[in-house]
C-alpha cells in the first residue's frame, strides 16, 4: 500500500503541473481523486503498520517480564 501511495503522489504532482498548464476543469477533478487516494492508501498502510507493531510489543514485554520474574519464584 505504501508504495501505492508514493505512485500516486508522484501522479498527483505531474497532474498539479498540468493542472496549472492547461485551463481544463478534467485535470483538477483527476488531480483531487488523486490526492485522495493516495491519502486512503497511506492510511491503511500506517493503521496495518500500528496494528502490526501492537501485535508483536505486548508478546516481546510478556517474555521479558516473565523471564525477570520467573528467577524470583
Amino acid at each position: 500500500m505504501f508504495i501505492a501511495a508514493l505512485v500516486l503522489s508522484a501522479l498527483g504532482f505531474v497532474l498539479l503541473v498540468v493542472t496549472i498548464t492547461t485551463p481544463s476543469e478534467i485535470w483538477t477533478w483527476l488531480l483531487i481523486i488523486t490526492v485522495v487516494a493516495g491519502l486512503v492508501c497511506f492510511l491503511i498502510a500506517e493503521s496495518s503498520a500500528r496494528r502490526q507493531r501492537g501485535r508483536a510489543h505486548p508478546s516481546e514485554l510478556g517474555d521479558s517480564t516473565q523471564a525477570q520474574h520467573g528467577d524470583a519464584r
